[in-house]
């Protein structure tokens, strides 16, 4: 990622944490900020609001697959990450194709 494009991303992140700020309820807010984290490779940022997002929004998607690829990508658990899916019914997931073994619960 070139500074320059890496400026846009933080520009970004500041204003989905602003717009957190005002309006700390709304699950797609921090879905995008945990979402933002990961694309920046912030990985414990984007866990926390990921999580944040998924205490307001328990079926929101887009906080769902940004705690997953923190976990994933930041510590490489994948108990903690089937924890993590555990919640989420198969239809929850944007995809019409059954889940995978492993990922069944």
């Amino acid at each position: 990622m070139s500074i320059a494009g890496r400026g846009q991303w933080l520009r970004c992140l500041d204003t989905l944490k602003k717009s957190l700020e005002q309006d700390p309820r709304n699950a797609d807010v921090a879905g995008n900020l945990a979402q933002t984290y990961c694309i920046l490779r912030m990985w414990q940022d984007a866990e926390r609001a990921g999580k944040y997002a998924l205490n307001i929004d328990p079926a929101d998607v887009i906080g769902m697959r940004a705690l997953l690829l923190a976990i994933l990508n930041g510590s490489g658990d994948i108990k903690e990450r089937k924890a993590c899916w555990r919640p989420f019914r198969p239809r929850t997931i944007l995809s019409r194709r059954p889940l995978p073994v492993s990922l069944q619960a």
